[in-house]
């Protein structure tokens, strides 16, 4: 922590963000280290207190969550939180779930993977599951997620035959419109249908080169649709261009879907925003 005895003992700091801390407690560590908060002072015992830690084969992990009442209260007073309503006015936000029909292959498929993942974990019980070793319970949680992972990819695919004629709709109106996705196919589906009409944002466009794409969609009335893997262009920029915002799936994280929302939804924008969930009739989307 360079920064914290840079700073020397008699400055104040004011640590800012504009973002929310979407993940887990330990990621309020630094902020606190930094803030020269007394549960900053040592990472174990903070882990052991509010992360669930315990010893793993590699050292202390740190991934859970615990005794959030308590550290809730041992923010207050250090932490102030001000929502976007309190301190912006900005025109209404509204939120949509549009069910859509998906193939039944494809729905079947999504339901017996997520009941086999269910009854797998019932049928070993938590007594089981509580005498598994590291090594085990890696293994099983790996599994575990590549199953449903390889189950949604398949239903985001599907639902672009949906998510298309939605976002024509929309351009036939006159508006520009970003369509967010969790995968890579969906995208690149959308990016080739529209053709011209559409930039794309993944994770294989160098960062440098992301804010060029923002800035086409932004300026040239020719580019109507910006088409984004949720974690490569739902943060960080300014698309207010659009008042129209389609998620195509769903994220494990909802606060990664209001990241994305509020690429149109922040300063700079003078219409409602209109967010539409596409969500599968009868998938895991429901549950």
């Amino acid at each position: 922590m360079d920064l914290v005895k840079a700073v020397g003992d008699e400055a104040v700091i004011h640590l800012l963000t504009g973002t929310p801390l979407t993940s887990r407690p330990r990621d309020l560590f630094p902020l606190l280290q930094l803030a020269r908060h007394a549960l900053g002072r040592s990472f174990v015992s903070f882990a052991k207190r509010y992360c669930d830690a315990y010893k793993g084969e590699y050292g202390w992990v740190a991934d859970g969550a615990s005794n959030i009442e308590e550290l809730t209260v041992q923010l207050h007073g250090i932490m102030l939180r001000r929502t976007k309503a309190e301190v912006l006015d900005l025109p209404p936000k509204i939120r949509s779930w549009l069910d859509v029909e998906v193939a039944s292959r494809v729905a079947r498929e999504m339901s017996e993977a997520v009941t086999e993942l269910l009854q797998t974990i019932s049928r070993r019980g938590q007594a089981q599951l509580a005498d598994e070793t590291e090594a085990e319970r890696r293994s099983r949680q790996g599994w575990i997620m590549g199953q449903l992972t390889t189950a949604r990819n398949r239903l985001a695919i599907a639902k672009v035959r949906s998510t298309i004629p939605f976002v024509e709709n929309a351009l036939e109106q006159g508006e520009k419109v970003l369509v967010f996705s969790c995968f890579l196919a969906p995208v690149n589906t959308l990016r080739k249908h529209f053709g011209q009409k559409a930039v794309a944002i993944t994770g294989e466009v160098p960062a440098s080169e992301r804010q060029q794409l923002a800035d086409r969609f932004q300026e040239d009335d020719s580019v109507q649709i910006l088409a984004a893997q949720i974690t490569a262009g739902g943060v960080g920029l300014n698309l207010t261009a659009a008042r129209q915002v389609v998620f195509n799936d769903l994220d494990w994280v909802p606060v990664n879907h209001w990241q994305a929302e509020d690429r149109a939804y922040r300063i700079g924008q003078q219409q409602a925003v209109n967010v539409t969930y596409m969500v599968g009739s009868g998938t895991i989307d429901e549950f």
